[in-house]
């Protein structure tokens, strides 16, 4: 039999709705109870997910403090010296080439031993393989404080010889201080004093004996027609490795080096006084002087430098993002260079020659230079009046320079350059020559007649004739009725950017 489509449509449609039940009619407090049940249930599992949560991370980190203390505390047993050098493998120490080690010191009180060992291959200077040194026991979690325990060593130097001291590796660093004894003696006395200091007491003698192993301080001689004599400190070049890259953990070491010079009726007078010392305060407490340098040559980097008197023929200090500061004296030349640090200083320029120039150089970056001449003719006469030459410069900073003294009718060069800072000099009276100011979008200035006398004492005027263009000004200056450009007459240039640069003749009064 044939069905039509839709025939059976109903009869299907009945037995399907008969199988699904009908809901039934509920209330709203049926309603509102169960909602609150559900609401209950999913608080009730969000907490429990909480607390799982927090005693996982708690486990987990239990775990991690074991793990980590475990390994600091194995560490602890195991000193720095150790880890990075080895007892059992020699340490090559970074000695300056053309520098030959005489003695080193075994730190024993009487100085008489043997000394420290080393032994010369063909590329340098070796600390052999050492014993090994048992490592104390240790109680953790003991509270200390730092304990610093020091050791010295004493060397004499002969006088009559140039003095040479030098400093190279990654432990070389501290203090030079060069100071005169009250003992009249030929003999210059150095004491270096090291100091360590460690954070767990138990562990501080240990440590330090382990420092002492692998640095080596010695009697030094530098090769050449000098034959200088001095005192080397140099220790193993620490090429660091791993997460711990840099870092000192407890322990710290530090080199004090004290120069005693011979004390003199006259002042001393010594050939020559070097150094090579980076990371090395170096201080110069002489009085004024008290002691003369035929040659000064004071290096550093990364520490400043000072002196309370230096005064020699020539003078050099050079350092590194570090301030030179003092009192320098030179009858030749006076060099103070430095980098990112100002240079503040008394420099006394001395001639005896016109035909020689005196000169100095003070140079820096990013930092002030500051300075106050004394310019003196230690034989003059009218056809040996003085001259001299001083050069500054800087970048970034200012420029301050006053002139309170200088002979009559000496002869000046002067150059001053910096960038964003402003130049103010003040010649001495006695100033007379040539002058150029430069500088951009700023004021250059040329002051005459502020509390200006005649060096002379003729009640002349000082002229000055100048030819201002924009933010430059040159032209000359002189006393009394204008004879033309003189024999003496000096020279002074002056430079700046974006900066106010100043020229005055009252000697900085």
């Amino acid at each position: 039999m044939v069905r039509l489509f839709g025939e059976e449509k109903a009869p299907l449609l009945e037995r399907y709705t008969d199988d699904i039940e009908s809901p039934k009619p509920t209330s709203d407090a049926d309603e509102a109870a169960t909602l609150e049940a559900l609401r209950a249930a999913e608080v009730a599992r969000r907490r429990r997910r909480c607390r799982r949560r927090f005693f996982h991370f708690f486990a987990l980190t239990l775990i991690a403090a074991a793990f980590i203390g475990v390994r600091h505390y194995k560490r602890w047993g195991k000193t720095n010296i150790s880890r990075f050098f080895p007892e059992d493998e020699p340490h090559k120490l970074p000695v300056v080439p053309g520098v030959t080690l005489e003695h080193c010191t075994d730190w024993k009180e009487d100085g008489k031993g043997p000394g420290a060992t080393v032994f010369e291959s063909g590329d340098g200077y070796y600390i052999p393989p050492r014993d090994k040194r048992p490592a104390p026991s240790r109680k953790p979690f003991k509270k200390s404080k730092f304990r610093a325990i020091t050791s010295h060593a004493e060397f004499e130097l002969d006088a009559d010889k140039p003095l040479y001291f030098v400093s190279r590796g990654s432990f070389a660093f501290g203090s030079l201080t060069v100071l005169q004894s009250e003992d009249e003696s030929t003999e210059i006395k150095t004491t270096v004093t090291v100091t360590t200091d460690e954070h767990d007491h138990s562990n501080s003698e240990h440590w330090h004996q382990q420092f002492l192993d692998v640095i080596r301080v010695c009697k030094i001689k530098k090769d050449g027609d000098s034959e200088a004599t001095g005192v080397g400190i140099f220790t193993p070049e620490w090429h660091h490795k791993g997460p711990h890259r840099g870092r000192h953990h407890h322990h710290s070491g530090k080199f004090h080096v004290i120069v005693q010079l011979p004390k003199s009726a006259e002042p001393l007078t010594l050939e020559s006084l070097e150094t090579d010392m980076p990371i090395f305060s170096q201080t110069l407490t002489t009085g004024e002087g008290a002691v003369l340098y035929g040659k000064l040559h004071l290096q550093g980097a990364l520490a400043p430098i000072g002196a309370l008197d230096a005064s020699g023929e020539n003078v050099t200090v050079r350092t590194s993002n570090a301030p030179i500061e003092g009192n320098f004296r030179a009858s030749r030349s006076i060099v103070l260079q430095t980098e990112n640090a100002p240079i503040n200083v008394a420099v006394e320029l001395e001639n005896a020659n016109s035909t020689q120039p005196s000169t100095a150089s003070l140079h820096t970056s990013n930092a002030p230079i500051t300075s106050r001449n004394t310019l003196t003719a230690t034989k003059w006469s009218e056809d040996n009046t003085g001259s001299f030459n001083v050069f500054t410069g800087t970048a970034n900073s200012k420029i301050h320079l006053t002139f309170p003294s200088a002979p009559i009718n000496s002869t000046l060069g002067l150059t001053a350059d910096t960038s964003l800072g402003n130049i103010d000099v003040s010649l001495h009276p006695t100033y007379e020559g040539e002058f150029s100011l430069a500088t951009s979008l700023a004021k250059a200035d040329v002051l005459v007649g502020e509390g200006e006398a005649d060096p002379e004492g003729k009640d002349r005027k000082r002229s000055a004739l100048t030819h201002p263009m924009r933010s430059e000004v040159s032209g000359e200056t002189w006393w009394g009725e204008y004879k033309g450009k003189q024999k003496h007459w000096g020279n002074v240039k002056l430079r700046t950017a974006l900066s106010p640069v100043t020229l005055r003749f009252n000697g900085g009064a």
